[in-house]
């Protein structure tokens, strides 16, 4: 979870947080137009990224935590969403969003579990 490909790039872990990180942020701030709740914030505590745009290193998590959060935020974004009407975005957008976003760490993390 923690082991950073050589040359660069982001530990599986931080790629994880990542992803949910950002559905959150989708469904609290795009969609729901709030803050995010205690809960969320307490899941996710440091930034997704860095001063300099890089993803920031998530480390130090157990597997468990990061697999945990992708369905905690998925149910999150079932029970809110039955409430979202078209004036605040359209119903396709959000999972057609959230599975492109998906897209581009699941490939990271296919090539770290190869190369590692």
């Amino acid at each position: 979870m923690d082991t950073e490909p050589e040359g660069g790039g982001n530990a599986t872990g931080t790629l994880l947080y990542h992803v949910a990180a950002t559905q959150a942020d989708r469904l609290y701030v795009d969609v729901l137009q709030v803050d995010f709740p205690g809960d969320i914030v307490a899941r996710f505590p440091a930034d997704v990224r860095d001063s300099n745009g890089r993803l920031s290193p998530v480390l130090g998590v157990a597997l468990a935590a990061h697999l945990g959060h992708p369905s905690f935020v998925r149910s999150r974004l079932l029970e809110r969403f039955t409430g979202v009407t078209e004036d605040d975005v359209t119903p396709e957008w959000v999972p057609h969003h959230l599975a492109q976003h998906e897209a581009l760490p699941r490939g990271q993390i296919l090539t770290l579990r190869t190369a590692i």
